[in-house]
């Protein structure tokens, strides 16, 4: 059974990623995007702000490397950078609306296609699917917490 279940869990995943990241990918190309700098986005969103140190300890790059990647996203008018007023040595990154927008729209064109499977789905399966979800979802929350580069948490 845990075979199966693995087998089951993988296929789901292998699926559930390419049809997300197609369409994501599709909508960094169309917007001139690099997966960096959607990923500097997403992280300085989930923190509100932060300073570009912070930001190149999350993308494990050299502050410099995150100060040109910076630079180019204040240029697409995508994020300011202003003065830290408890530091004014350090910089604080937030986004612009026009950023806030683009980070919006990604997670529509990563999301989008759940709304078309969700119609070729009948109640009944939808109601086990969601039975089965809210277990995951319990049982994946109550794993050790993730840890790593880009994890927007531990902004």
């Amino acid at each position: 059974m845990d075979e199966l279940f693995l087998q089951t869990m993988q296929n789901w995943m292998g699926i559930f990623m390419r049809r997300s990241m197609s369409k994501f990918r599709q909508y960094m190309i169309d917007n001139g995007l690099s997966m960096t700098q959607m990923t500097s986005m997403f992280l300085i969103m989930h923190s509100g702000s932060s300073s570009i140190s912070d930001l190149a300890a999350h993308l494990d790059v050299s502050n410099a490397a995150a100060s040109q990647l910076i630079d180019r996203l204040v240029q697409q008018d995508l994020l300011t950078r202003t003065e830290n007023p408890s530091d004014r040595r350090n910089k604080l990154l937030e986004l612009t609306e026009k950023g806030k927008t683009i980070v919006a729209k990604s997670m529509q064109a990563r999301q989008g296609w759940l709304q078309e499977l969700a119609i070729t789905l009948d109640e009944t399966e939808k109601k086990k699917i969601i039975s089965a979800l809210e277990i995951m979802n319990s049982k994946a929350e109550e794993l050790a917490p993730s840890t790593g580069p880009i994890c927007p948490e531990s902004l």
